[in-house]
């Protein structure tokens, strides 16, 4: 049996009055409050700058060790890679970006192990930095114009400076094509 006396009303009238309280201060929320969407991107340098590839394109990272050059092969293909078995095309991402690297990372370097569609290759980077998780609405238009193929490349740049590129763009790019050529 319920009691209904002054005091009893009045305490659970005070809980469901601090709880619709609560309930709309949270509905209050500010805009950086706001929970934003967020992606994880893998963190590399080339020569000076700093770029960012989405995690889930990415299946391994590994030190350059074994590279082989290939004659005839474009001139943004660094070789090619015996990956537990398989030959793997490395592509040298400094060339494709149009980066003066100052200093050889041909044998220090790092292979980010991409695939994007039907291909996979090999991205040499300088180094990996790590995993940073960016809010979408951070990543801006680039404030600078990329010179010739990387335009497309490049989708974006952060407030600290980091590229965001696009690796369906870069598997699309003529450079990168792994068919042989009629010249």
């Amino acid at each position: 049996m319920a009691r209904t006396n002054g005091n009893r009303v009045s305490g659970e009238e005070r809980v469901r009055k601090i709880l619709e309280e609560r309930a709309q201060q949270l509905a209050r929320m500010t805009e950086g409050e706001v929970e934003q969407e967020l992606t994880d991107f893998i963190i590399v340098t080339v020569g000076p700058e700093k770029f960012a590839l989405e995690i889930p394109a990415i299946q391994e990272i590994q030190t350059l060790r074994g590279l082989t050059s290939v004659p005839g092969a474009g001139e943004v293909w660094s070789g090619v890679v015996n990956l537990r078995g398989r030959l793997l095309p490395v592509l040298d991402m400094a060339r494709v970006l149009g980066i003066r690297v100052t200093a050889d990372y041909s044998e220090s370097g790092r292979v980010v192990v991409v695939s994007v569609g039907a291909y996979h290759m090999g991205l040499l980077v300088q180094d990996v930095l790590g995993v940073q998780r960016i809010a979408n609405a951070e990543i801006r238009p680039s404030l600078v114009d990329a010179g010739g193929q990387a335009r497309e490349i490049v989708s974006g740049i952060t407030s600290d400076m980091i590229s965001v590129l696009d690796l369906s763009e870069l598997a699309g790019d003529p450079r990168v094509s792994l068919t042989e050529s009629s010249a």
